[in-house]
């Protein structure tokens, strides 16, 4: 198997449709995870069949071990009020990550843990270190809550098109009540396609807590799975050294891969036998694109692809396969940054070097 090893971030559940697109070219796809898997369970999961096939990794740094148990416990607790509890407490963590030191009016952080944990008759953390972890494992959880809800809202209202909303406003009346069914459909619409980047650069500053106590491989390939996401480290990138961050290729993929795992991993097999010497011209150019030493940004010769005929036949392949009147279209964009590996960009330690091989960074962006 081609490999074109990634670091996707800011999420912690790889097993969505729209992330599935991303094994067609991005692989191991290495993430991270809120909390390790069960060592004394024998039930098999998704990401363990994808695991399997060496499609992805997870990574838990510093594992929770003898918590494990409590934190699950709570996520399912906010799974499952039916309340404003999620909000409640996505507010708060959140805002508790995001705020200075002065503004907390001298709480402490393992008071705001214990806070949190209270109603779930959990211990605090003893130690600094924990607090902060536990603090970031809760802010990334709630976000991946808060995404599948969102996503289910969506879907459903998806279902209704706009003919359909008319036809019922129709058959309502023009006499509307103060509450208007409708009229909350439409809300609803609005506040999910709306950008939150403020959530997701909370999202991202908890995700960025967790990977230091994580070293990445040398030589990843960096992929975010949002523009917001994306920005975090173009913001840092372009603040620290005054350039740009310049997109060099677009990369059609599938906006949503919905199918059972098993049948999910066979098509993978098959997009991967048939697009091999694709995926390595795309994977060398890249990679050679990350190695050279006399890149110059302001020169557009070496804006992928070049004069290379592979893009057409990578959109008839997934045409092929994965036909867009079925599985939609999306894409990654895909971004250099001029001698900044983005490992360095943030300040992290790597495996088996202090250097990086990489004299630019790349990073992927899937399109919204």
């Amino acid at each position: 198997m081609i490999s074109f090893e990634t670091l996707l971030f800011p999420d912690t559940d790889i097993c969505k449709g729209r992330l599935y697109p991303l094994f067609l070219f991005f692989t191991p796809i290495h993430y991270l995870q809120t909390v390790e898997p069960d060592p004394e369970s024998d039930q098999r999961t998704d990401s363990d069949s994808f695991m399997e096939q060496g499609l992805c990794q997870g990574h838990t740094p510093v594992p929770l071990e003898k918590n494990r148990r409590r934190f699950l416990h709570l996520i399912r607790d906010i799974q499952e009020r039916k309340d404003d509890y999620t909000a409640q407490l996505a507010s708060l963590t959140m805002a508790a990550m995001s705020a200075p030191p002065a503004s907390k009016r001298g709480e402490a952080r393992h008071e705001i843990i214990s806070s949190l944990l209270a109603s779930q008759s959990l211990p605090p953390a003893s130690s600094a270190r924990d607090n902060e972890l536990w603090q970031a494992r809760l802010v990334l959880a709630i976000a991946e809550i808060l995404e599948k809800d969102e996503a289910e809202l969506r879907e459903n209202l998806d279902m209704l098109d706009s003919r359909e909303m008319e036809m019922f406003r129709s058959l309502h009346g023009d006499d509307r009540d103060e509450e208007d069914p409708f009229a909350e459909l439409e809300e609803i619409r609005s506040r999910i396609e709306t950008r939150r980047p403020q959530a997701e650069k909370n999202r991202f500053s908890a995700w960025l807590r967790i990977i230091r106590y994580f070293q990445p491989p040398d030589g990843l390939f960096w992929l975010a799975s949002s523009q917001d996401s994306g920005d975090q480290i173009i913001s840092r990138f372009e603040e620290k050294t005054g350039s740009i961050a310049i997109p060099v290729l677009s990369l059609p993929i599938p906006a949503r891969i919905d199918m059972s795992t098993v049948y999910l991993l066979k098509e993978i097999r098959t997009f991967h036998e048939a697009s091999e010497q694709l995926r390595l011209e795309i994977g060398n150019e890249l990679e050679n694109l990350a190695r050279a030493h006399d890149y110059d940004p302001r020169s557009t010769e070496l804006l992928l692809p070049g004069n290379a005929d592979w893009p057409a036949a990578w959109e008839a392949l997934l045409e092929e396969r994965f036909p867009a009147s079925n599985h939609g279209r999306s894409e990654v964009t895909i971004y250099i940054l001029p001698a900044t590996p983005i490992a360095d960009l943030l300040s992290l330690k790597q495996q088996g070097s202090a250097v990086s091989s990489f004299t630019h960074g790349l990073l992927g962006v899937l399109k919204d």
